[in-house]
């Protein structure tokens, strides 16, 4: 029997803006994977709480920013609290600012880790002789929000309200570059051999990036506007620089003249509502795009990790929600995001969650298919089954595929069957007639166990 429609995991384009599009795509997906395993959709990584030390040395404030610095990795919270990945499980807190308004900015450099309060760049030192905390090393222009920083022409550039600060280690300088009145850092980033400075508008309007060749005459080179109120994060992947707009889920690109939309998160953000990314929360991890959205929406789908990618060179990217904190919860806050090798280290609320390192995958993953028009002329159509190509689902431990669907839009889902080890080469019967149907899978997976459904195509007859 031919199928009507077949969904082949190879060439999906991830989460579409518009899912009656016919593009071969999802409405929604949470914790799936289409790129580690080209061709096939299976399981994300299970993500879960680390260790803290005991109270009051555990992690008490949201730590917004996360650098590897000596040998280990470090937290700077909200409030001033530093925190330090000991033995590689647990966060202790190590120190706490002793200045007001903290957590603004973390970064190291040379032979230092530095970090920013409201009013000043701080550091710290870990050697072999000595520890040392200098909370007020240098004088910064006062920013109650962000002092981000980035490595740029051997110097560290630090954003202080409307300048670049810089420091090499012999000389600081406020007021390395001057930006228009009014415009405030929020964002740094280096792409090709330019220093590229995302901004908040002094109108509340249209922010600026803004480009900087590290001249000493305090000018910038480049602004080009975006249209949004600011630019909160940025990070450079595959030749281009993304960046965000705003804090309504959507996401820009620079290729050197002009700024590009390309991506609108999922997620119902009317006013008073946000899907905001923070500055240290864009990264490339495994060669794709990962970025932590905060959300306070309205609508089903809103925050979490989304990863960008390709499951080929060339192909089109797709946009998947890859990794959710406090066990699936969307709404819910994404300070930090730090890579390193086959982990990925998540910071939430009051914590830090990382994917494991085993790779041992998420008990319950699904997408939600785009909607499918299956109608012959203005007639219904009969739609007598669905079934699979898999790989061999494993029985011990147990792993399934569970099929639901909507037809002609229905408001709720109808679970048609489940496919195991003992039944996935059948066709699971459905002969339901319909204009529409949309389909729910669920992939289920032992978290104790490396192995996930590896599911290529679902076909529907």
């Amino acid at each position: 029997m031919k199928p009507i429609i077949e969904i082949d995991f190879s060439k999906v384009s991830g989460i579409l803006t518009d899912p009656t599009v016919q593009n071969n795509g999802f409405e929604f997906c949470s914790q799936v994977d289409i790129f580690s395993n080209p061709g096939y959709l299976q399981s994300m990584p299970t993500v879960s709480a680390m260790a803290e030390a005991a109270s009051t040395d555990d992690i008490t404030d949201n730590v917004r920013w996360m650098r590897y610095y000596g040998g280990r990795l470090y937290g700077l919270g909200s409030v001033g609290r530093f925190y330090e990945l000991t033995n590689g499980t647990t966060w202790t807190r190590t120190a706490t600012d002793s200045n007001t308004n903290y957590g603004n900015g973390l970064e190291s450099y040379g032979e230092h880790l530095y970090f920013a309060s409201n009013d000043y760049l701080g550091r710290f030192s870990r050697t072999a002789k000595e520890v040392y905390w200098n909370y007020s090393f240098q004088s910064l222009t006062s920013d109650t929000d962000v002092h981000p920083m980035k490595v740029y022409a051997g110097k560290l550039c630090i954003g202080a309200g409307r300048y670049i600060a810089t420091w090499d280690n012999t000389t600081f300088n406020g007021t390395a570059l001057t930006l228009p009145n009014g415009y405030l850092v929020k964002s740094l980033e280096v792409y090709g051999d330019r220093l590229m400075i995302g901004t908040r508008s002094p109108s509340g309007e249209k922010g600026m990036l803004f480009s900087w060749d590290g001249d000493t005459n305090h000018t910038y080179e480049q602004a080009t506007e975006i249209g949004e109120w600011q630019i909160s994060a940025m990070s450079v992947w595959e030749g281009r620089l993304w960046m965000t707009g705003g804090d309504k889920g959507r996401l820009y690109v620079y290729n050197g003249t002009s700024i590009e939309k390309v991506v609108q998160l999922p997620g119902d953000f009317p006013p008073g509502y946000y899907g905001y990314i923070y500055a240290d929360a864009m990264k490339v991890f495994k060669g794709c795009l990962v970025v932590g959205v905060s959300a306070s929406g309205t609508g089903t789908y809103s925050g979490g990790v989304y990863v960008i990618g390709r499951q080929t060179p060339g192909d089109q990217f797709s946009l998947i929600l890859g990794y959710l904190v406090n066990e699936g919860t969307l709404n819910a806050d994404y300070f930090s995001l730090y890579p390193t090798g086959d982990q990925l280290y998540i910071s939430r609320t009051a914590g830090v969650d990382a994917t494991d390192y085993y790779l041992k995958k998420t008990a319950s993953s699904y997408i939600e298919t785009q909607i499918f028009e299956v109608k012959k002329g203005n007639q219904s159509r009969l739609v007598k089954g669905i079934g699979i190509e898999a790989k061999t689902l494993s029985s011990g431990p147990v792993n399934t595929i569970i099929i639901k669907y909507k037809l002609d839009n229905d408001t709720s889902w109808t679970t048609l069957d489940t496919f195991t080890s003992s039944n996935q080469t059948t066709i699971l019967s459905l002969m339901k007639r319909t204009r529409k149907l949309q389909l729910r899978v669920e992939l289920t997976a032992s978290t104790y166990y490396t192995n996930t459904p590896q599911l290529s195509k679902v076909l529907i007859y």
